[in-house]
């Protein structure tokens, strides 16, 4: 097929059936296209006549999470990396996540919004007696935060604070939805400080300074059968569970 150039007179277009590409889990593709002997001659020009283009399929099925094997097809090192790839590729069916049994991860992480996740098409962490744990501060208090994501549920992991000061167990902020806590252990013993925005086991907040700042945090949540440790002594958490919602529009969690 003959094409015009973009300001000729004629069509500049086509479309071109590459055939069938088999995408592998965790792994990119990349597809590499460009023209060559325009009008029969030789191209002068090569700057303007590729285009590189790489995918990752959406996440679907089974992965691991298990610190001894690097990120790579359907393992992910960390929790980071998952969180990284559920709010990067999105999904496009259930995803189930084993966490390797009995691991110790020292990490802060974030779920952020999922694209294509629904009530079908749920995502279920699967902690089996492994710890998250990480040494908060100021900034960063705490341990696990669901910001935007929706329908997760995050069961039988120990999410542990280490820091004297410092020490939220889990959060739900930005309009989370539909997410479930289950089974979890949330330790917060490691504080000692009596500030009440210190600590807290689980918060349903707005910000990452107040356990109980008002907004749309989290609708449709359930916090079911959680184990929340504090000291012996004087300290941590300040909340068991805080939970602050909108002003304007209620919100129906299961505490």
């Amino acid at each position: 097929q003959l094409l015009d150039t973009i300001t000729g007179n004629g069509s500049y277009t086509t479309n071109i059936n590459l055939g069938s590409i088999n995408f592998i889990a965790g792994q990119s593709t990349t597809v590499k296209v460009w023209t060559s002997a325009p009008n029969g001659g030789i191209d002068t020009i090569n700057s303007n006549d590729t285009l590189v283009q790489s995918w990752v399929p959406s996440l679907t099925g089974v992965y691991t999470v298990d610190n001894t094997l690097p990120t790579s097809g359907t393992n992910f090192n960390n929790f980071t990396d998952l969180a990284s790839a559920l709010s990067t590729y999105g999904v496009c069916g259930p995803v189930d996540v084993n966490v390797m049994s009995g691991g110790t991860f020292t990490e802060q992480v974030t779920f952020n919004s999922i694209p294509g996740a629904s009530q079908t098409n749920r995502i279920n962490i699967h902690g089996n007696n492994s710890i998250l744990d990480f040494n908060a501060n100021t900034s960063s208090r705490f341990v696990v935060r669901f910001n935007g994501a929706s329908f997760v549920t995050l069961e039988d992991l120990t999410i542990r604070s280490l820091n004297a000061t410092f020490g939220w167990g889990v959060v739900y902020s930005g309009s989370a939805s539909n997410d479930t806590l289950r089974n979890c252990t949330v330790d917060i013993s490691s504080v000692s400080s009596t500030t009440s925005t210190n600590s807290v086991g689980v918060t349903l907040t707005s910000t990452l300074t107040s356990p109980l700042s008002t907004g749309n945090n989290c609708t449709d949540c359930a916090i079911i059968g959680n184990t929340i440790i504090g000291r012996t002594t004087t300290g941590g958490p300040y909340y068991g569970i805080a939970a602050a919602g909108s002003t304007a529009n209620g919100s129906a969690n299961l505490l």
